[in-house]
């Protein structure tokens, strides 16, 4: 293996013909024969990686486990600690991502975001406990402190899109919402906005909103006589 840089106890200890990884940390890299052009930095960090290329783990024990899973983004203690097969997941945050496997493409930015992720893919997790009650679901958007995770948290739903702190679900399996708001519910098939229970919502496919009785959501009011 050439262009390689060690630096701790058993540092690239394994590394047999892979180029251009850098290891910097105990253990870091550790398990690592083949896999080429990988950045670990941090105690344990890609310990136990073999063969997977192109992987970069910033923090104690981001991307520990992971053996051949490719293209991954660890930054952050323990970000995507269990991944083992998983490929271009991006973690930023203490323990984002923190029991994902094998679920692919999902990205998480905040401390706790998507920590309970083991095999959702395509999930997208910004704020601090962003989505972090999502397990199995796939196609999620939380943007926001909490987003998806307050009140109801979303677990196996898909294809739901959440935007403002504290934006939940009526239901953990939830399909299909949409919400944007600050601590606004949202329902299945239902586009929901507003501020807490001030809100509006319709169902998708209808030009109808459904609205709360308040003045400022109104138009073309008139004198009754």
């Amino acid at each position: 293996g050439s262009n390689n840089t060690g630096l701790g106890l058993q540092a690239l200890y394994s590394n047999t013909t892979a180029p251009n990884n850098t290891a910097v940390g105990e253990s870091a890299l550790f398990a690592n024969t083949t896999g080429a052009e990988n950045v670990a930095i941090g105690k344990g960090a890609l310990q136990f990686n073999t063969t997977a290329p192109d992987n970069a783990a910033v923090g104690v024990q981001a991307l520990r486990y992971n053996t051949t899973g490719t293209s991954n983004t660890a930054i952050g203690r323990s970000a995507l600690y269990s991944n083992t097969t998983a490929n271009d997941n991006t973690a930023v945050g203490y323990s984002a991502l923190l029991v994902n496997t094998t679920g692919d493409r999902n990205t998480a930015v905040g401390k706790d975001a998507l920590i309970s992720d083991t095999t959702g893919t395509t999930n997208t997790a910004i704020g601090y406990g962003a989505g972090k009650n999502i397990s199995t679901g796939a196609g999620n958007t939380t943007i926001g402190e909490r987003a998806g995770s307050y009140v109801t948290g979303l677990t196996t739903g898909g294809n739901n899109t959440l935007v403002g702190s504290i934006t939940y679900i009526s239901t953990a399996n939830s399909i299909g919402a949409l919400v944007l708001g600050h601590a606004v519910q949202g329902y299945s098939g239902y586009t929901t906005l507003g501020y807490s229970t001030s809100d509006i919502r319709t169902v998708h496919g209808s030009i109808a909103w459904a609205t709360v009785s308040d003045e400022r959501y109104k138009k073309n009011i008139q004198d009754c006589t």
